[in-house]
């Protein structure tokens, strides 16, 4: 079957507009903080206290998991069937740097400690063990009461989907000791190559990677990325997949005819969704694809001049603007893609 076909039939999902007749009427998609994002400005805390707060983070997702009503009939009929539930995770997909195992360990220490300490006690209902026995050494460790672990596996038992926000992949390579540190600056401005390391020390750094470009935020553009977790939550976890988040972020400019012209937008999500088929061909279960995003919008690390959307909205970075909307080109392009069933993303 050819992806576009298998992607863009009836029955599957487009920029999040349409979804299965099944799903139809809810998808909980409940939003988990990454276990240490330590290139946050405010990083000097983020180590504990994201720790702290995902633990109480995960018994509140549970307890709304437990009493939720899946039984969708009262809004209607019983079309509706049953409703969906699930987490929707920023997922970055990691590569070693090169064949040495001290790296392909870095890999490792990677994956279990920033995406599969979430993604595992969602789908299982437990935590990587690895990650466990690191985070007790230093004590950052979450305290796990008797029940706990019980209360955890039954939320998991409830998830149907796993939602991924994925923007960029990274690289994985050993930080000894006196390697670089979590506290390193993060590119806020748009100033490409601004952007410091960052890591764990004794575990892993994650260095730029040579074979791909990035944006003016340094994030990497790598569109076989989105296909790479798509395979991996589909070998690991065996749930269908809801991506919730994908798109670039740019310097967008308005022409003195309200025009803008944002061709690298369009290059992009068209690779993502050709990668995306690519995915569904190879076996993942794709339920829906949501763009990021429909406007532009406030980025609460980057303010205005970060633009995300298909649609211009004329706003300063500072007070002002008429905050008048414009369509831009990735917005007549897309709506196309939406038209033609995703056809026109191989002419």
């Amino acid at each position: 079957m050819q992806a576009t076909s298998s992607f863009f039939d009836s029955e599957t999902s487009l920029s999040g507009l349409k979804f299965t007749e099944g799903i139809l009427g809810l998808i909980a998609a409940i939003a988990g903080i990454g276990l240490v994002y330590f290139n946050h400005p405010y990083s000097i805390f983020a180590g504990i206290v994201n720790i702290i707060l995902g633990g109480v983070t995960l018994f509140a997702h549970d307890m709304f998991g437990s009493s939720f009503s899946y039984d969708l009939s009262n809004l209607g009929g019983d079309e509706y069937g049953l409703g969906e539930i699930g987490a929707s995770f920023a997922y970055t997909p990691s590569y070693a740097i090169d064949c040495k195992p001290i790296n392909a360990m870095a890999k490792r220490d990677y994956d279990e400690l920033k995406n599969f300490w979430w993604m595992d006690v969602y789908a299982y209902g437990r935590y990587p063990k690895a990650a466990m026995a690191y985070l007790k050494k230093k004590g950052y460790a979450p305290e796990i009461a008797d029940g706990d672990m019980d209360i955890l596996k039954k939320a998991a038992s409830e998830i149907t989907f796993m939602g991924v926000n994925y923007y960029q992949s990274c690289v994985c390579e050993y930080n000894p000791m006196d390697g670089v540190t979590p506290y390193g600056t993060m590119n806020t401005t748009g100033v490409k190559g601004s952007a410091q390391e960052l890591g764990m020390q004794g575990i892993y750094k994650n260095p730029a990677n040579p074979y791909l470009m990035t944006t003016d935020w340094d994030w990497t553009i790598d569109p076989m990325g989105i296909r790479f977790c798509c395979r991996e939550i589909t070998s690991r976890y065996g749930l269908p997949i809801v991506i919730s988040e994908n798109g670039l972020g740019a310097f967008d400019k308005k022409t003195e005819g309200n025009q803008i012209h944002d061709e690298y937008r369009i290059h992009y999500l068209k690779e993502h969704l050709k990668e995306l088929g690519k995915a569904i061909e190879e076996g993942c279960e794709i339920w829906a694809y949501c763009t990021w995003s429909f406007t532009d919008l406030l980025s609460w690390l980057n303010g205005y001049q970060k633009r995300y959307g298909f649609v211009y909205v004329d706003r300063d970075e500072e007070e002002g603007g008429t905050l008048n909307r414009y369509k831009k080109d990735s917005f007549y392009w897309y709506q196309d893609v939406i038209k033609t069933d995703g056809e026109n993303l191989y002419k």
